[in-house]
């Protein structure tokens, strides 16, 4: 059983890595067949009243530049975007692409949604999986035909420019990144979920969703109200479970007959 929680762990972890909507993406990751990438873009869109569509998640970054390749050192939180410097790239950025993209969806600081119209859509992973690692092969491998990689270039260069000049918002972005890409591929979990909002979204992607927590493969999905994960906690005290918190992941093992005598005389 996974359980998927909407909130940060009560004991954080001493290091946590950066995932932008880490709770869509648990419930997503969970969902999905195959997890070289995990297609969020439609599934925020669709969240948000828009239809499924070729839509991809654009993410501004800072990347330290070599003389032949880039690594980005810098995305989400770690950036400290404020609403209003983001939404100035935003614009900028949406004008710009105006022929590569038909439709925006502004959704966060650090993640934007954009459906595609004259571009492929790219082969990418999530930022938080390539930190500190090398661009090249992953800009390389987005499309057969190399457009992306000559659009990243042109955005770094126009984003520089507009540093150059003044009129940047922030100088913490000077480049984005574009993944989330592709259609959702059910594994068959079923979904336990008190948001109906949420709940009828999963339907529209033909996930099956249950009224009670039943069945070893169903995947739970909780809000940040403590009586309610306490709750869980004790009636998964004797099953085997894995937690998904936006900032840790828990993996629980179920108590044998012996461990369970030996805690009722401890």
């Amino acid at each position: 059983m996974d359980i998927v929680v909407n909130a940060n762990a009560p004991t954080p972890p001493e290091k946590s890595t950066t995932i932008q909507e880490p709770f869509y993406w648990n419930l997503i990751k969970r969902l999905h067949k195959d997890g070289t990438s995990i297609p969020l873009a439609n599934f925020l869109a669709r969240l948000n009243g828009r239809k499924e569509s070729d839509w991809i998640i654009v993410s501004p970054i800072h990347c330290q530049a070599t003389h032949n390749d880039a690594f980005i050192t810098a995305y989400g939180d770690d950036l400290a975007l404020s609403e209003e410097e983001s939404v100035a790239i935003f614009s900028l950025i949406k004008d710009f692409l105006a022929e590569e993209v038909s439709e925006w969806l502004y959704y966060s600081p650090s993640l934007w949604l954009a459906r595609l119209g004259s571009m492929p859509s790219p082969k990418s992973v999530e930022p938080h999986t390539i930190f500190h690692q090398s661009l090249l092969p992953h800009l390389r491998s987005l499309d057969d035909t190399h457009a992306w990689l000559r659009l990243f270039t042109e955005i770094q260069m126009l984003l520089a420019a507009q540093s150059k000049e003044g009129r940047q918002a922030s100088t913490k972005v000077n480049a984005l990144w574009f993944w989330g890409q592709g259609a959702l591929a059910l594994q068959g979990h079923k979904v336990f979920c008190e948001d109906h909002h949420l709940s009828a979204t999963l339907r529209a992607f033909n996930v099956s969703c249950v009224d009670n927590i039943t069945e070893a493969d169903t995947i739970v999905l909780l809000n940040a109200d403590a009586r309610t994960t306490e709750s869980m906690r004790d009636w998964t005290k004797n099953k085997s479970c894995n937690w998904y918190w936006n900032n840790k992941t828990e993996k629980v093992h179920a108590q044998t007959v012996w461990q369970r005598i030996r805690g009722i005389f401890s």
